[in-house]
């Protein structure tokens, strides 16, 4: 399911550790890290989140 959605977002990306860490590069070169399997992720320099709707948003610019 998550990389469904990661395909869709056509945002840049890259796997590290089998894919249990993606960075993803967003337009603006902001970078968010996450967790798949955990459901974490985090724009660098900011708190840890296990929101998804958030990340989608912030993904999709809204």
């Amino acid at each position: 399911m998550f990389e469904d959605w990661l395909q869709r977002t056509g945002v840049a990306h890259t796997k590290h550790n089998n894919g249990y860490h993606v960075v993803m590069t967003l337009p603006d070169g902001r970078k968010i890290d996450v967790w798949p399997s955990t459901k974490k992720w985090q724009l660098r320099g900011g708190k840890m989140s296990r929101d998804g709707n958030a990340l989608n948003r912030l993904v999709r610019g809204k």
